[in-house]
């Protein structure tokens, strides 16, 4: 019983730990615009393997400006 409480509490704790790094790299405007009403719960999403990281639209819009600068040759 311990054992498989100790694993449970490990795995817990590592997708804690990636739900806070994945918050880090968004940019906390909680807009909505990605379907999750807050940056927390689309994090929580990317974790559960629910949606990609990429379907942050501020994020995706930021890269698209950076590929839209390469190609401008700025």
């Amino acid at each position: 019983m311990w054992i498989l409480y100790s694993k449970a509490l490990y795995l817990a704790m590592k997708k804690m730990a990636e739900r806070q790094a994945i918050l880090k790299r968004l940019p906390g405007l909680d807009c909505g615009s990605c379907g999750s009403p807050t940056c927390r719960c689309f994090a929580e999403d990317v974790v559960r393997g629910d949606i990609s990281e990429d379907k942050c639209v501020v994020k995706m819009q930021e890269k698209m400006e950076k590929i839209l600068a390469t190609l401008m040759g700025g």
